[in-house]
């Protein structure tokens, strides 16, 4: 079974427990292009809340057209970039549809909450939906065998603590103060929503700094790097 139908068998299974809980929405995500996504230098997985919807639809065919938050866009660039620092000025300004359309085919990009949402995210519920579809969540994750995992927002860090079983003291910091774990042998980034209202380039190297400091392109290889590894309990 290719990761596309993966992907879709799990929905199908996801979206009826949903239904059984009387949420009448689903907005299915993952890899806009899998074959794109394998053969990535790096497997990239971008963990955000909810879709801004009242209705259910295909994320995937959406990021496809393309659409994909520019600071995103200059992430996927600046990380696959490493060990070179890619400079601002070659970064900033319009992001074109061609670079959108070459960097969301390299990435997953994933809600933790399927049902979506409003503009202004419910973090009571998005910590609720975690807990509720925690295995669903876990299911999706490692089908995609990924390299780093980028938590997209606080909510989404102290979710991975129930979806895992681990502590507080299982995360570590960069020298700059980005905080990280390793789970299952792949690391996990936490930090800030690609919408948040930063000024771009702080956003831009506020993550990748981190992971250069990290030495994320090793991962390529992978190669096991100095950090804590804590392992999945059932």
């Amino acid at each position: 079974m290719n990761l596309a139908a993966r992907e879709n068998e799990l929905f199908e299974r996801w979206e009826s427990r949903c239904l059984e809980h009387g949420e009448n929405r689903f907005v299915k995500d993952g890899a806009v292009d899998p074959d794109g996504f394998e053969k990535a230098p790096l497997k990239l997985i971008f963990v955000l809340k909810e879709a801004y919807t009242n209705k259910s639809f295909d994320l995937r065919e959406y990021l496809r057209e393309p659409n994909l938050y520019p600071t995103m866009v200059r992430w996927i660039e600046g990380i696959l970039a490493l060990p070179d620092l890619e400079p601002w000025s070659e970064l900033e300004g319009w992001v074109s549809e061609e670079r959108r359309d070459q960097a969301v085919r390299q990435i997953v990009f994933m809600n933790v909450k399927k049902n979506g949402g409003g503009s202004s995210a419910n973090w009571k519920e998005i910590r609720s939906a975690m807990k509720r579809d925690r295995d669903f969540i876990r299911e999706q994750l490692a089908m995609y065998n990924p390299d780093v995992v980028i938590l997209c927002g606080s909510v989404i860090g102290d979710g991975l603590e129930d979806l895992y079983s681990i502590s507080d003291d299982a995360w570590a910091r960069t020298v700059r103060g980005v905080w990280y774990c390793t789970v299952d042998g792949v690391l996990h980034v936490l930090f800030r929503h690609p919408a948040a209202r930063d000024p771009a380039h702080m956003k831009h190297y506020g993550l990748v700094d981190a992971l250069h400091e990290l030495h994320i392109w090793e991962r390529r290889h992978r190669q096991d790097l100095p950090s804590l590894s804590i392992d999945v309990q059932d």
